[in-house]
């Protein structure tokens, strides 16, 4: 059958060049005719316009008969040509169309594969994505714990060297004197006097895609760390704080004297004062009993009692002041004491988040990389969209999306051309062009991926 197509083929193509060139004979004759007829039609036209009547109106008619013979004759005359030319044109057509089935399948293969590449590439920037993310917050979750031993190790240098300003700061004149003993021998070591914790944190809300276990892990390798220069920073601050407070021994025993001197004053001063106030009970009785003259004496006694009354008064006043001042110095002291102290746990706080900050920088950026090398590389596909139709209502809404976006502005007569099928195609592209949907259970839009 192949064969018989083949010799056809050739039959046609031999028969093409037979009538190819008779052709130039041919459209000479009908260049021929044609201007012999316009040549008749335009005399007679003269002649009929001068003087139109019934014998022009017979001969136009006649014109019209034998006009219609030329156009007759023209078109047997070039039928055949035409006729060869539109079956080869046909020939050629129909080879081009055999190749589409062919090329289809081909293309639809590689449509196929290059779908599942993406899904595959989709799949595997999913697993590094939420890789990555697990790194973060494993990263999170650390910087969390180093801040909390940060904070940990800055409340126990807190509570120590608080501990021993109390102790300072409650020394008496009967203890003063083995308080240097005291200090000196006072444990620096941070192991004998805390035990690091147990846990570190729970429930955080940062804690998302790590498990508990995770989360233990993360706990215990933080906790087994030796945290040896947090330790030895511990030494360091409480070894100062001993030596601060050794230092001050000897001014602490001389305000200790001070307020012991000015506690036996107020004492004597309170002593003095009752014997006054007893005498001059005495003295009253006695001015009871005396006589005018001696009532003058009794209040010359009286006067200089006076003045002896308002001497030890002012005694007293300048002892009372002496007393503050002492108390406002002690006072302000231990606020300026608390102050330095809460001063200086915030420095080794801020220090402690500082360094924890650094150390989940790196961590990051290390995870980001590994990350970035697990992402798989784009293949080299175009996106599309396939809208599948779950119910023919789902027609109308196409058609009102097209209409919208390119429809009420077409001239009539492309409107009319229009088909569902157009419709559907438009509102695929405006689709991928654009990244706007038609949103509704009557349809639904499908990726398609295309090899380039």
């Amino acid at each position: 059958m192949i064969t018989d197509l083949v010799t056809q083929d050739l039959l046609e193509v031999e028969k093409l060049q037979q009538i190819v060139a008779t052709a130039p004979e041919i459209l000479q004759s009908n260049i021929t005719s044609k201007t012999k007829c316009i040549e008749a039609g335009e005399k007679l036209i003269e002649l009929a316009k001068a003087n139109m009547n019934d014998v022009y109106d017979e001969q136009l008619a006649v014109f019209l008969i034998k006009a219609k013979k030329t156009v007759d004759s023209m078109n047997e005359r070039r039928k055949p040509f035409t006729q060869i030319i539109t079956a080869v044109s046909k020939q050629f057509t129909t080879l081009e169309g055999e190749l589409k089935p062919i090329m289809d399948q081909v293309q639809e293969m590689r449509n196929a594969y290059a779908t599942v590449k993406m899904n595959l590439k989709i799949e595997t920037d999913k697993a590094a994505q939420l890789l990555l993310e697990k790194e973060k917050e494993i990263i999170a979750i650390r910087q969390l714990c180093d801040v909390e031993m940060g904070t940990f190790f800055s409340n126990c240098i807190t509570k120590t060297r608080v501990e021993i300003a109390e102790y300072f700061n409650e020394l008496t004149l009967e203890t003063i004197e083995e308080a240097g003993t005291v200090l000196s021998t006072t444990s620096t070591n941070f192991d004998s006097r805390y035990v690091l914790p147990s846990t570190l944190i729970q429930d955080e809300p940062c804690i998302k895609l790590c498990s508990a276990n995770d989360v233990s892990k993360i706990i215990s390798e933080v906790l087994s760390l030796n945290y040896s220069p947090k330790k030895y920073e511990y030494t360091r601050e409480i070894q100062s704080t001993l030596k601060e407070y050794s230092d001050k021994l000897p001014s602490k025993k001389a305000e200790l004297e001070e307020i012991q001197k000015a506690e036996l004053e107020e004492k004597a001063l309170k002593e003095a004062q009752l014997k006054a106030e007893q005498e001059e009970k005495i003295r009253q009785q006695e001015m009871a009993r005396a006589n005018t003259e001696e009532k003058a004496r009794l209040a010359e006694i009286q006067r200089l009692a006076d003045i002896e009354k308002g001497r030890l008064a002012e005694i007293q006043r300048l002892a009372d002041e002496e007393k503050q001042r002492l108390a406002d110095i002690v006072t302000k002291r231990l606020e300026d004491e608390k102050k330095e102290l809460e001063s200086q746990q915030l420095a080794r706080e801020v220090k402690a988040q500082e360094d924890a900050a650094i150390a989940a920088s790196a961590s990051t950026a290390g995870a980001m990389v590994d990350a970035a090398v697990m992402t798989s590389e784009t293949t080299n596909v175009k996106e599309g969209y396939s809208i599948q139709l779950k119910s023919t209502a789902g027609y109308l809404l196409l058609v009102q999306f097209w209409f919208e976006k390119e429809g009420k502005t077409l001239a009539i007569d492309k409107f009319e051309k229009m088909t569902f099928d157009r419709i559907k195609r438009f509102c695929e592209a405006y689709a991928i062009k654009n990244d706007e949907t038609i949103e509704s259970p009557l349809l639904s839009y499908e990726p398609v991926y295309k090899a380039k």
